[in-house]
């Protein structure tokens, strides 16, 4: 039985039902990957610009030098 199903060649309804899905994929796949790289960079400039805000508060209250910065605690209490 399906032998013969693979031995007909498909009608030309089939063959055009075929080609538009496969055309309508790429075009649908074509237009999620521009909007997921839109998006993706929109959401990274606004992070940029909350770290900058962020950077520009925290500047004046950081020592002269690196080495004047206070470390860390180590000692845990628990």
């Amino acid at each position: 039985m399906l032998s013969r199903i693979f031995r007909r060649t498909p009608s030309l309804r089939t063959r055009v039902a075929f080609a538009t899905a496969i055309g309508a994929a790429i075009v649908v796949t074509i237009v999620g990957t521009i909007v997921w790289v839109g998006i993706t960079n929109d959401r990274l400039e606004r992070l940029d610009r909350r770290l900058d805000e962020a950077a520009g508060f925290a500047v004046p209250f950081v020592p002269r030098g690196l080495d004047q910065i206070p470390r860390r605690p180590t000692t845990r209490t628990w």
